[in-house]
């Protein structure tokens, strides 16, 4: 009996190893789609995604072939309102507080890979999950009770769709959008959270669309003074920069941490800093074939701060360090030769 019994068990488990290993090979069931369609746009047709909150705008535009993002953000309150006690004392003497920092103008910048992808997601615009029209006890539930944001996606020619954006709730990962006419939809996080944090995922922070192993020379320009350099690329890729038929290193490794330069923070097109115009003390021009393909300007801000523009930037942009940890040695790179 006890063996017919394990017989049993063991054929079963047999069985069950057999549909587990059909189960393992077969397709994946396509029948069901795993989006809906919330709003049907095609590419052609839209012009922009904009989100609105209490604290910023922001907004992904598409411009003949290029996308630009522009971003309006609301100035903080001060900590403490005029004629308010300070926040602090030093050895019983009132303390101001700080004064806060000069607010952001609105900006216009050139939109990355990234911004141009986020476009491509509302056209059209996909859902996880339609839900319908919702009593009010579950939009409170979900957030849409008394939305702070909305999202507005605007078609060319100007017309635009309105979503309300869902306030963050405990539990829930995604946002959901309610339409105009009441409909619920759950959309994927990153449409809503790129878009909020577009001044930091969405702005393209490049100063150059050209490879550094594409270039052929340099030329190097500070106060009156000018140096022109050749450059090369060996089979590895490494930068050789001579003048005169001289390998220069020093230049070489000047020239190089230029090109490495990098954007903390990018101005929008026609910006001035808010310390003032900064000063330009050096210059490139990049050269293929003998003909300049795009320059950079090196300009010290007012504190001190490193500013740069190129011929792809929309205006200046604040670069990493201080102003000195590059002109510092442009005096040397000029007057080598």
């Amino acid at each position: 009996m006890k063996a017919r019994s394990a017989a049993v068990q063991g054929g079963l488990a047999a069985v069950a190893l057999v549909a587990a290993y059909v189960t393992w090979q077969r397709e994946p069931d396509t029948s069901t789609p795993d989006s809906v369609v919330a709003l049907d746009l095609g590419k052609s047709d839209l012009a922009s995604v904009r989100l609105q909150s209490p604290e910023l705008t922001f907004e992904v535009q598409r411009r003949d072939d290029e996308v630009w993002v522009h971003s309006v953000q609301v100035p903080k309150p001060p900590p403490h309102p005029p004629g308010h006690a300070d926040a602090g004392t030093d050895g019983g003497t009132s303390v101001a507080p700080p004064p806060p920092p000069p607010p952001v103008p609105p900006r216009d910048m050139r939109g990355n890979e990234l911004s141009e992808k986020l476009l491509e997601k509302f056209a059209p615009l996909r859902a996880a999950r339609a839900l319908g029209k919702q009593p009010p006890e579950k939009l409170k539930e979900l957030g849409l009770d008394e939305p702070k944001r909305t999202l507005t996606v605007v078609r060319k020619g100007g017309k635009e769709t309105v979503f309300k954006v869902s306030n963050a709730v405990v539990g829930a990962g995604s946002p959901y959008l309610m339409a105009e006419d009441g409909s619920v939809f759950l959309v994927p996080q990153t449409m809503i959270s790129q878009l909020e944090n577009g001044q930091n995922q969405l702005v393209d922070r490049r100063l150059h669309t050209f490879k550094q192993t594409e270039l052929d020379g340099f030329v190097v320009k500070a106060g009156d003074k000018q140096r022109e350099l050749q450059q090369t690329a060996d089979e590895n890729t490494t930068i050789h920069v001579t003048a005169k038929g001289k390998p220069d290193d020093f230049a070489r490794n000047w020239g190089d941490k230029v090109w490495r330069l990098t954007a903390v923070e990018v101005l929008g097109k026609g910006e001035t800093p808010a310390a003032g115009e900064p000063k330009v003390e050096g210059h490139i021009d990049y050269l293929r074939k003998g003909k300049p393909v795009g320059y950079v300007d090196i300009a010290r801000g007012a504190g001190g701060e490193l500013y740069l523009r190129s011929e792809f930037t929309a205006g200046w942009v604040k670069g990493y360090g201080k102003a000195d940890d590059v002109l510092g040695e442009i005096k040397k790179v000029v007057e080598a030769g």
